[in-house]
């Protein structure tokens, strides 16, 4: 299989990943590389407004289908601010990653990207922080599942 180029964010990061690998995985690339799209002829995808970290733990998943470990809450109540804002940090992650996912047709890892969200609230006790509904509603659309769970 060749290799493609897709090209992420402002810094214009490059990821190379095999073709049939991002094909299979996401109907949006499937279109874009095997259709009639400049993309299939040069093989580059450019994803200038696409967040780095969102499509380096995309990268990752696309190999080794698993999102990185949650931090693991302490579950006591001096737990840390520090600890506090790697866990809403990681929440604002895994919910970049699930918009990501369902624009970009890749239904398995949005399904990894809530359960990882409910697994992090879950274990935390906290609630979905007022940034991280916002971003939800305001890139999503009103029927979409990460909405219902934010709810």
């Amino acid at each position: 299989d060749d290799l493609v180029s897709v090209v992420v964010g402002e810094g214009k990061e490059v990821f190379r990943i095999y073709r049939g690998v991002l094909t299979y995985h996401s109907s949006h690339f499937a279109a874009a590389l095997n259709g009639s799209f400049k993309e299939s002829e040069t093989g580059v995808v450019a994803l200038g407004e696409e967040d780095v970290e969102v499509f380096k733990a995309f990268y990752s998943w696309i190999y080794n289908r698993r999102l990185r470990d949650t931090p693991a809450p302490s579950h006591n109540d001096n737990s840390g601010e520090a600890e506090k804002m790697a866990v809403t940090a990681w929440e604002e992650l895994l919910c970049k990653i699930f918009v990501f996912a369902d624009m970009r047709g890749v239904l398995a890892l949005k399904n990894d990207a809530i359960d990882a969200l409910h697994e992090s609230i879950s274990c935390s006790w906290m609630s979905i922080e007022g940034n991280n509904v916002q971003y939800i509603y305001n890139n999503t659309v009103e029927t979409s599942q990460l909405r219902r769970f934010a709810v």
